[in-house]
């Protein structure tokens, strides 16, 4: 579909010069066709009706009827008075270079600007006249004169003369104005537009030399097509303007032979360095030609522009001859067409035809650009699909990820809240074990002697009480505070020491508020403590017992807790049973560390050291 789509464009492109030259078959007017003429002077302030004028065939192009010349040329054309309507009549010169002005018989009509230096250019627009106003005289013949200026060998000349009436020549200057300037103006305003587009992605990615030389051959171009509209050059002589348009169409093909290049996926370093060498070369030549010769040796300077697209137009068949790939295949027509209409004005110019037809020269590049800047906008959206699709496949990934990470969470929740359970189930197994099952064990052991009293198992059931509830204390919700710990263990051991008889001192002043353990560390605490005072009242025969807790001053972010008594002390090598086997068992749970100094005589000193919550 795209091949004969692109066929189809290229078949217009190339029968555009036939269609634009055809000229509607619309009655009302003539064309003029036979004229004399007469070389004129600068100043002249009216027809020089007492000449010697020549007689010439219309259209009349000076590189052959007046080769070298420069200046002004006079023609004048014989109207029978019978057919001059003033109210109605017109004159129209589609085809002149460079400047005209027309009067009839005595009388200025109009010009095309100015006629002295620096002229207008009027070469690639048409002139209309309407024939208002007109003095009549007596004479059987009116006379239509036109003076025409050109610099030498700069293709001068006029084309065919139609006179009719305005309602006729009307619709033929609007379609010939279309042509020549409006579509022109389009393609210029298309032209800069693309190439301000390309100048910008550019300068953003200037690793891309595509865009350069997109924008450079939009750039060179874009002088060619104001040539065709410019009245007046800007800021400088007409040689040097006109140096400058023609090497543009040179400079145009370097550009259009790298963009080709970089298009198709083609390296030549070496062709593309001759090629600017040679256009560099034949323009700077140019300039020092001189302006009598300058259009002339461009002529020749752009056969090499030919040979450089007919070797374009072979690449591109061969690459997609070869690879099959779209874009060679687009290139290779929109290249055919832009180097038929090229080849189509340069032979009209070098055979003298320019006043015969129009040139459609400016139409070609723009389309290759458009060509390509359409290709660039179809990778563009697809380069946008695949990114959406990319995007839609990613957020399908995170979706399934999250679903994942998601169950991958509840499981890891649900682990840990068995674990937790579990752990609490076998510390609170431990617990009942340690503390009420042996108070227990001797409950029964009591009872089962039978002349034991009731005293005993009195105290062993209030022990067995005081564990459970300390059990109960240690796992409630400030069971890990060692505040809150040290202050239950307090209330739940006053009754007992009261009775042992034993006093005992707290001194808590120097421990932080919110002082956390690890999870669970409060009832290590408890039973650790809880064992050493238990053990004071049972061996050591002590008055008073001393509690200190606070920050160690040894160990940053650890908690010291110092308990002594003035007891009988212990004997050197007495392990003191499970008792304080469990006491060192549970300080290393709480990842801290547990010492026993004692002196047989002189008391007992324990001391604790634990890590608090950070």
């Amino acid at each position: 579909m795209i091949r004969r789509i692109a066929v189809l464009v290229v078949a217009i492109l190339m029968a555009a010069p036939v269609a634009l030259a055809e000229e509607p078959l619309t009655p009302g007017y003539t064309v003029i066709s036979q004229a004399d003429v007469v070389r004129g002077q600068l100043g002249e302030a009216a027809p020089p009706v007492s000449a010697n004028w020549v007689p010439i065939s219309l259209p009349d192009n000076w590189n052959e009827t007046q080769a070298g010349y420069g200046g002004y040329l006079w023609y004048r054309l014989a109207v029978p008075a019978a057919g001059i309507d003033p109210g109605s009549m017109a004159v129209l010169l589609p085809r002149l270079s460079m400047n005209a002005e027309l009067w009839l018989d005595e009388h200025l009509i109009g010009d095309g600007g100015s006629m002295s230096v620096p002229v207008a250019r009027n070469w690639h627009r048409p002139l209309y006249f309407p024939l208002h106003g007109l003095i009549p005289h007596d004479h059987q013949v009116h006379w239509i004169y036109i003076r025409v200026f050109s610099s030498p060998n700069d293709g001068g000349g006029i084309g065919a003369v139609y006179l009719g009436s305005h309602e006729s020549l009307e619709p033929l200057y609007e379609r010939a104005y279309f042509i020549d300037v409006t579509l022109s103006s389009a393609a210029l305003v298309m032209t800069l537009v693309m190439t301000l587009a390309l100048t910008t992605l550019w300068l953003l990615r200037r690793r891309q030399s595509l865009f350069g030389w997109m924008a450079a051959s939009g750039g060179f171009w874009a002088i060619v097509i104001v040539n065709q509209l410019l009245l007046y050059p800007p800021l400088m002589s007409r040689y040097t303007w006109e140096w400058l348009v023609q090497s543009s169409i040179s400079f145009y093909t370097l550009a259009l032979l790298m963009v080709v290049h970089r298009f198709i996926g083609v390296v030549r370093p070496g062709l593309e360095r001759a090629v600017a060498i040679y256009f560099v070369l034949t323009s700077a030549i140019a300039w020092l030609v001189g302006a009598e010769h300058l259009v002339e040796w461009f002529h020749i300077i752009h056969i090499g522009a030919i040979v450089t697209g007919a070797y374009l137009i072979w690449l591109c068949a061969r690459i997609y001859w070869q690879t099959r790939q779209v874009r060679a295949l687009g290139m290779l027509l929109a290249i055919l067409s832009c180097l038929a209409i090229g080849v189509h004005d340069w032979l009209i110019i070098v055979l003298a035809e320019q006043m015969n037809t129009i040139l459609i020269m400016q139409f070609g590049p723009p389309f290759v650009m458009l060509l390509i800047g359409g290709w660039m906008m179809i990778q563009f959206a697809a380069a946008l699909d695949q990114q959406e699709q990319h995007k839609e496949e990613i957020e399908r990934q995170i979706v399934v990820v999250s679903e994942e990470l998601k169950r991958e969470h509840e499981k890891r929740i649900e682990l840990e809240r068995r674990h937790i359970i579990t752990g609490e189930r076998e510390r609170f197994t431990r617990e009942l074990h340690d503390g009420m099952g042996g108070h227990l064990v001797g409950l029964k052991s009591i009872l089962a002697d039978s002349g034991s009293d009731q005293s005993r198992a009195m105290e062993t059931l209030d022990q067995a009480i005081l564990d459970m509830r300390l059990v109960i204390d240690a796992i409630g919700d400030a069971s890990d505070d060692v505040g809150m710990v040290m202050g239950m263990l307090r209330s739940r051991l006053e009754h007992q020491l009261q009775v042992a008889g034993l006093a005992v001192s707290w001194n808590m002043q120097a421990l932080p508020m919110q002082c956390q353990l690890q999870e669970g560390g409060g009832l290590h605490l408890l039973r650790i403590i809880q064992e050493c005072i238990t053990n004071v009242i049972r061996h050591a025969g002590a008055d008073w017992v001393d509690v200190r807790i606070g920050l160690d001053p040894e160990k940053t972010g650890f908690i010291s807790i110092v308990v002594s008594d003035n007891g009988c002390g212990m004997v050197k090598n007495d392990s003191g049973g499970r008792g304080l086997g469990n006491m060192h068992a549970r300080s290393l749970m709480l990842g801290g560390e547990l010492d026993i100094v004692s002196v047989p005589g002189s008391g007992t000193i324990l001391r604790l050291s634990i890590p608090q919550l950070v």
